[in-house]
């Protein structure tokens, strides 16, 4: 009788190991990363493609970088060194493709997260199924406040977002007219006509008038058009003093070129996005991108000065050796790589490739600013999913070298305070 009970035991315990293998017993983790990788916005997208890859990288195989977890093992240890997998989907910076794409690769490619996607107007599109299928997708670099506020349980979002930008450009600007003793007040707004392009306007315009400035106006450029003279010519009528821009390359390039040509001699060029920071923007306008402030994520000159940053940033420069591009000027890389190691770390702690496991070790997500590549206090998700440890420094353009300005007690070199007119620099040569 005894024999018997021990056999039946032993036969109810080998089905259920076979009915429910261990967690973790996959060999490979399959996550679905959505970008615009073609389109009018696909060079932002595509060297997405890269960070994300080397993110990949350095989660699959062992590195000699110091603190960063999963860096120093080979794939996710919780889980048997099984080894991250991406899965492309290409959003071509149209929402209803970025929704599509995310139903794919959950339905088709069956991945156990989605990482994206650069664009606030795709991710907003593209969440809502995520959340429909219980599948965590981690923002990147999509910085759009209302992201995190419609309440869903699968966002986490990694990268500083939009009103912190604008609030950061605004505090620097009030210590500015401080410390140089100026009264500059009329702003203008130059943005796109996107989602982000939007509300940036509409944040920028909130801050400005609380802080006291008068708003002259915005004006919206279209993206991808090829002419942007009339709408320059209006922004030179309304003689700002503060001209803050947001724009992604092919425009930023355009109109930046444009305000040189027709002399919009603003004291302030501020500047959102990190497309101003990106080597095609940098390239194509010379000198005349000389005085924009603009947010950094993987400041040049911070980079310099931490070990950590260098490294990351040589291991970039090995995957695009033909552009010459770095980290340094690519804030949408570094945003990026960061977050596929963040998710990373959060699947190995889970032990498990279950989205919900994985969504409550996203939600319990604790990094210290030693274990992570951008100048953030870390990563540490609120009961929305935004990251209350993400921050931004500002730079400045100098002759051709990004300086940071702003917080004072991380600046590298005094600011320029107002930029020269256009006159002015054509005198000295610039």
């Amino acid at each position: 009788m005894k024999g018997k009970i021990f056999i039946s035991l032993f036969l109810a315990g080998f089905l259920l190991l076979v009915s429910f293998p261990a967690q973790g017993a996959e060999k490979t983790i399959r996550i679905g990363a959505i970008w615009p990788l073609s389109g009018p916005v696909s060079r932002e997208g595509q060297e997405a493609r890269v960070a994300v890859e080397l993110a990949k990288d350095i989660i699959n195989n062992k590195t000699n970088l110091k603190g960063i977890p999963l860096a120093q093992t080979e794939g996710l240890p919780n889980l048997g060194g099984a080894k991250i997998e991406i899965i492309w989907g290409d959003t071509q910076g149209k929402p209803e493709i970025g929704r599509a794409e995310t139903e794919r690769l959950i339905t088709v490619e069956k991945v156990v997260a989605i990482i994206g996607c650069y664009q606030s107007a795709v991710a907003i599109a593209a969440i809502p199924v995520a959340e429909r299928y219980g599948i965590p997708f981690v923002v990147a670099d999509a910085i759009n406040p209302d992201i995190c506020k419609k309440g869903y349980k699968v966002v986490f979002r990694t990268t500083p977002i939009n009103t912190a930008y604008v609030k950061n450009a605004h505090d620097m600007i009030d210590e500015f007219q401080k410390e140089f003793g100026t009264k500059y007040e009329r702003c203008v707004f130059s943005h796109d006509t996107s989602f982000q392009g939007n509300d940036f306007a509409k944040a920028g315009t909130e801050q400005a008038l609380a802080r006291g400035y008068k708003v002259i106006g915005a004006v919206a450029t279209q993206e991808g058009v090829t002419d942007v003279t009339s709408d320059v010519l209006k922004i030179k009528s309304m003689q700002p003093e503060i001209l803050l821009l947001h724009h992604y390359s092919g425009n930023a390039i355009l109109l930046q070129k444009a305000f040189a040509k027709y002399r919009v001699d603003a004291k302030v060029f501020m500047a959102y996005p990190d497309s101003y920071n990106l080597s095609d923007f940098l390239n194509a306008t010379g000198s005349d991108s000389d005085y924009i402030f603009s947010p950094g994520i993987f400041p040049p000159r911070l980079v310099e000065t931490q070990p950590k940053m260098q490294q990351v940033n040589e291991m970039f420069k090995q995957r695009v050796k033909r552009t010459g591009q770095d980290l340094r000027m690519s804030d949408v890389g570094a945003r990026d790589l960061q977050a596929l190691l963040v998710l990373g770390e959060a699947i190995n702690r889970a032990r498990s490739t279950d989205p919900q496991a994985v969504i409550k070790a996203l939600s319990e997500t604790d990094l210290s600013q030693d274990q992570v590549i951008v100048p953030w206090k870390g990563v540490k998700f609120d009961s929305t999913g935004e990251n209350i440890r993400a921050s931004a420094v500002i730079q400045q353009r100098v002759k051709g070298r990004h300086e940071i300005v702003w917080p004072l007690n991380m600046r590298s070199t005094k600011p320029i305070w107002p930029a020269p007119s256009w006159e002015e620099r054509l005198q000295k040569g610039e």
